[in-house]
């Protein structure tokens, strides 16, 4: 039985958790607002101003896999700090291509920084480990909520951060990346100094037979077969795909339309807030009336944001504030009970091998939406962009059909 030490361990590891998200996700807000206008700078062409955005997610789904792969023999702590190095490096990569003037180079750097804060996303997990069973929704939300701050202070650091790149000869956006590299480079001092002992040796092991040795787990085919499996999987899927997919251009539709980057800015904050802000209370939910029904409030939520930003046509600010708030709040109810609902009822080992897919088939969505986006606002408009995401959020019915509230879903905590 974990003693008061243990406990006291795991909630000052939940806090160097908590802090480290903090800084990246503030770092990553900062990049990823000018990742599109970055593009569209660099090429002349709308089409490709989701490319930096996919590159970033598709680097994001790799290093969560990567991560949870070695995460058996190497533990969490010193992976992660490498990982906030490397992006660090995509960072000063994207600031030099906006020097020589590269989109190859945006998009690697972009790439690179999606990589390395993949950390962000699986830290999430790592709070839940060292949590029962019945409290893993609120451990998940905790740790999504660090990004709170990320969600304001992201976005009003674009036009100091311009300032600041302009003050010192720089291309004005060469800024935001700047201030990003310094962020994730904190993150990485902060996890390498208090870090100790390593997440994964407080793991809390509760399916039936599991002795709490990472190594132990069943083949990951027979895992993604499970109903609950499954449908944690759509919720997270539709989830990040149809945010990215409307986030992603929102920019891009504002500056056309005449908007400037405060304006920007304030919409993404609107839009972080949603994703970030309320995730105590959804960590709550989700503990008491079970992930599978806050996946239901999450889908619908996601839809009626969709519809709203539709009827965005002119970019107009009141709509698109609002409309990018609820696209970030239904992100949220469908991502953390979609990660609490993976932990049903599965050992520790599982859990650590099955984190890794699950995250890399959700950023592999983000990345298909980003990179779709662009043709799609370049083909059409943005309410048809808005529309298409409506569609999409439609997936995970099948898998709620599926499966039916249980005692082990519907009524934990």
């Amino acid at each position: 039985m974990p003693g008061p030490a243990d406990d006291r361990a795991r909630r000052r590891l939940t806090a160097t958790l908590f802090t480290g998200n903090t800084l990246s996700s503030t770092s990553f807000i900062l990049a990823i607002t000018v990742a599109t206008l970055a593009a569209a700078n660099l090429t002349g062409n709308p089409n490709l101003a989701g490319v930096p955005s996919a590159a970033s997610t598709l680097g994001a789904a790799l290093g969560a896999s990567v991560l949870a792969a070695i995460s058996t023999r190497f533990g969490r702590r010193r992976p992660f700090i490498v990982w906030f190095l490397v992006a660090v490096l995509g960072a000063v990569m994207a600031v030099a291509s906006l020097e020589a003037r590269s989109f190859v180079l945006l998009v690697f750097g972009a790439f690179v920084i999606g990589f390395g804060r993949s950390v962000d996303q699986v830290a999430r997990f790592a709070a839940a480990d060292m949590r029962p069973a019945e409290r893993r929704g609120s451990a998940i939300a905790l740790i999504v909520w660090a990004a709170t701050v990320g969600s304001v202070v992201g976005p009003l650091l674009l036009e100091p951060s311009a300032a600041a790149a302009r003050s010192v000869g720089l291309e004005s956006l060469a800024g935001a990346y700047g201030f990003a590299a310094i962020g994730f480079l904190t993150a990485a001092v902060l996890l390498a100094v208090f870090l100790r002992p390593d997440p994964l040796s407080l793991s809390v092991a509760d399916a039936p037979g599991d002795d709490g040795a990472v190594a132990t787990s069943a083949p990951i085919r027979d895992l993604v077969r499970r109903p609950t499996v499954q449908l944690a999987l759509s919720a997270m899927l539709t989830s990040q795909l149809v945010m990215v997919l409307v986030m992603t251009m929102t920019p891009l539709h504002i500056e056309v339309a005449g908007g400037t980057l405060g304006i920007i800015g304030w919409v993404m904050m609107a839009h972080t807030l949603g994703m970030f802000a309320l995730s105590p209370i959804t960590g709550r939910l989700v503990d008491r009336i079970g992930p599978r029904r806050m996946i239901i409030v999450g889908v619908s939520v996601l839809a009626f944001a969709c519809g709203f930003a539709a009827t965005a046509a002119d970019a107009e600010t009141p709509i698109l504030l609002v409309s990018l708030f609820l696209l970030g709040l239904g992100w949220n109810f469908g991502f953390v009970a979609g990660s609490a609902e993976l932990q049903v009822g599965l050992g520790i080992g599982e859990r650590v091998r099955l984190q890794g897919v699950a995250d890399a088939i959700t950023w592999i969505s983000g990345g298909v939406g980003a990179l779709s986006s662009g043709f799609i606002l370049g083909a059409f408009s943005y309410p048809v962009l808005a529309v298409i995401g409506l569609v999409l959020t439609g997936i995970p019915i099948r898998f709620l059909l599926r499966t039916r509230p249980s005692r082990s879903t519907a009524l934990v905590g």
